[in-house]
């Protein structure tokens, strides 16, 4: 399977895309590997393993959105006609902010 033609002039554009959705990746892997370490590292209960597997859940979720976002982007480029994807910046900016908020109230209500 071949790649698309890449029009003159957008190689850098490309090469800048594939930079980010690896971005992507290696974030996605550290949240896996973090979930990963949670489960082993934390004593034996119910909230060490849920958060584990939250971890885990959000670092392979990661992956639809990269692998989204970087195929739109890649045609965007080279159809000339990119736009940042503000929508989808905004939602998965919000998603993390509610799993930060939520994991705050795991430690915080956690008993010690």
């Amino acid at each position: 399977m071949s790649s698309p033609p890449v029009a003159e002039g957008t190689i850098r554009d490309h090469l800048a895309n594939e930079r980010t959705f690896l971005a992507w990746v290696r974030t996605a892997v550290t949240f896996i590997g973090l979930g990963f370490a949670v489960d082993r590292l934390v004593p034996v209960d119910a909230w060490g393993q849920l958060l584990g597997l939250v971890l885990v859940a959000v670092g392979g979720g990661m992956m639809l959105p990269a692998v989204l976002s970087f195929r739109r982007t890649s045609r965007a480029i080279t159809a000339g006609s990119y736009a940042p994807p503000i929508m989808t910046s905004t939602v998965i900016a919000a998603i993390v902010v509610a799993g930060a908020l939520a994991l705050a109230a795991v430690i915080l209500l956690r008993p010690t």
